[in-house]
């Protein structure tokens, strides 16, 4: 259970990260008038990163439900 915590915990940082750097560079366009429809792809692509995320952190969450406190 600790290495799966410890991974989810290096994929949200990651996630966190990629969400700062497309803000980042949301501001930057936004600042010099450069066009922002590449952003929506990005965008999109950390979506469903911390989508997938989710979905794990709540399967490990109900398997260690199940596994430690369901069977006390």
């Amino acid at each position: 259970m600790d290495k799966l915590l410890n991974e989810m915990e290096f994929e949200l940082s990651n996630i966190k990260n990629l969400f700062e750097a497309l803000d980042n560079c949301l501001l930057y366009c936004l600042d010099n008038r450069v066009e922002t429809d590449h952003l929506h792809t990005l965008s999109n692509y950390a979506c469903k990163r911390l989508d997938r995320f989710i979905n794990k952190f709540e399967k490990a969450e109900v398997e260690y439900y199940t596994k430690h406190v369901a069977e006390k």
